[in-house]
């Protein structure tokens, strides 16, 4: 079985022997945990000479060779490492000089971080991860799992043969669950899931992806479908969305529906109205429109000025597409009901509007959108910082936060967080350093204007003499083509 994981490479355990061979050191789940916060604590002050983590058995050190020399005092460190540590997670020591007793951690490599690896959850967040990924031939199940202990139960409701727990342990360890023991057990009790999910107002975790076992009795068997499709097509994706590394393109992310050479324009009726469609058909052959939140098919129509029968005829004329971008719960689903039984190519959901919208930003600033390896990610920041050049720490700064979290906002969250890692936390510095504050109004525009990238379609922001989108959207714009220094870009509330 050990030979089997190894091969699959779907798991990073390591074991290292001390020098003194008296025990051999095994990468388990605490280890895992101490890990991703030392990288978390390094990236944010990735100015400093670190030089690993170590351990002697008993206890973590973190080196940071010049700690003993900056401007901050080692209380400061501490404080600043303790911020990024998660609570019971045993922290590292920090050391200025390496004592040759102790034996190096290797941080995490390009695929542990986006398999999520040492990642701490909360448990509506883990509970709606497992089940996306354990296949749906075990559920529904139970589980529970112990960092002290070291222990990862799965309760399924029928017995497991031994190659069913084989292929589990090779799921769990490929999404970040490795190093616990595996025990499984069954119960024949275990009730099916309610199917159906409840959001409740100005709630953070509305914006978790839900998987489709939590909604398969909330919504029609089309929908579903279409549903699932998505989710699958993360599931076998992901890697290749996050490195970039297979030369895929937006065609590859997207169905033919999407494609083409007709002319496209993108509009976000998410939370902003938009009125009389015919202006925008009369301008462009497609109109892709994400849809409102909670608007029946009534409004709708009422608000594009078209008639029912209008609408349905665009939709058989490929004139109108359609993106989802966040929970399905946040839609009517009268209103997908309409477009799906009219023509169901005409739909896409959050996954493939992510892995289209994070090909096209990486495509465009070769650095923006992906995922690295802890160590390659410190070495970039820290040459910024050593440059002493205040517009490439900047840039180090926006990165910093980008790469901490960006790839598990996306796994959770899909497409409305695909802005986290593009350029607006990098305008959003840069109107900093000039004492602007406009971080809502940037991360809003360029969420739409990201979705419109990977779309391929001309995007045509919300623009109303009460509020417009324009100028923030020609900030992000420009942080992704280039600036013209003869005008004045930073000047959001300029029209």
């Amino acid at each position: 079985m050990h030979q089997k994981l190894q091969d699959a490479g779907l798991t990073r355990r390591f074991c290292n022997s001390f020098k003194d061979n008296r025990r051999e050191y095994i990468m388990d789940p605490i280890t895992n945990l101490v890990v991703r916060d030392y990288e978390r604590f390094r990236l944010q002050t990735a100015q400093y000479n670190h030089g690993g983590l170590y351990t002697d058995g008993e206890n973590f050190y973190a080196l940071i060779g010049d700690a003993a020399d900056t401007r901050e005092s080692p209380d400061s460190l501490i404080d600043t490492y303790n911020h990024y540590r998660t609570v019971t997670v045993p922290p590292a020591i920090i050391i200025s000089e390496l004592n040759e007793s102790l034996e190096k951690i290797p941080t995490r490599g390009q695929l542990e971080i986006i398999n999520h690896k040492g990642e701490s959850f909360l448990y509506d967040e883990v509970t709606n991860y497992l089940n996306r990924y354990v296949p749906k031939k075990y559920q529904p199940f139970h589980f529970d799992y112990s960092f002290a202990t070291q222990e990862f139960e799965l309760i399924t409701r029928t017995p497991l043969s031994l190659e069913d727990k084989e292929e589990i342990e090779l799921t769990l360890s490929s999404i970040g669950f490795d190093g616990y023991k595996y025990i499984f057990s069954h119960n024949e009790t275990i009730p099916d899931y309610p199917g159906k999910t409840t959001l409740q107002p100005n709630r953070k975790d509305n914006l978790i992806l839900s998987a489709s076992s939590f909604i398969k009795k909330q919504f029609t068997k089309p929908m579903l479908e279409l549903y699932e499709e998505d989710e699958e097509f993360w599931l076998e994706n992901r890697h290749s969305v996050f490195t970039g590394d297979n030369n895929l393109k937006r065609e590859d992310y997207l169905p033919e529906s999407f494609l083409g050479s007709e002319t496209r324009c993108f509009i976000d009726a998410s939370v902003f109205p938009r009125d009389n469609l015919r202006i925008y058909l009369s301008l462009y052959e497609i109109v892709i429109i994400a849809l409102p939140f909670n608007m029946e098919p009534e409004q709708f129509y009422t608000m594009l000025r078209i008639e029912a029968f209008e609408f349905k005829e665009l939709i058989k004329r490929k004139r109108l597409l359609f993106v989802i971008p966040q929970n399905l719960s946040r839609y009517s689903q009268r209103l997908l009901l309409e477009i799906i039984n009219t023509r169901p190519e005409s739909v896409i959901f959050s996954r493939r509007l992510t892995a289209a919208s994070l090909e096209k930003i990486q495509e465009k600033s070769q650095l923006l959108g992906k995922t690295f390896s802890s160590d390659e990610q410190y070495q970039f920041l820290h040459l910024c910082y050593k440059s002493k050049n205040r517009w490439l720490e900047i840039i180090a700064n926006s990165l910093a936060k980008q790469w901490e979290v960006g790839p598990q906002l996306i796994e959770r969250d899909g497409a409305v967080s695909v802005y986290y890692m593009g350029a607006s936390t990098l305008a959003v510095n840069t109107l900093k350093e000039r004492e602007k504050d406009f971080t809502l109004e940037l991360s809003s525009a360029a969420i739409s204007l990201e979705y419109s990238l990977g779309l391929g379609a001309h995007h045509l922001p919300f623009d109303q003499p009460e509020y417009s989108e324009i100028k923030a959207c020609e900030i992000i714009s420009n942080f992704y083509n280039g600036f013209n220094a003869k005008k004045n870009f930073f000047c959001v509330n300029q029209r």
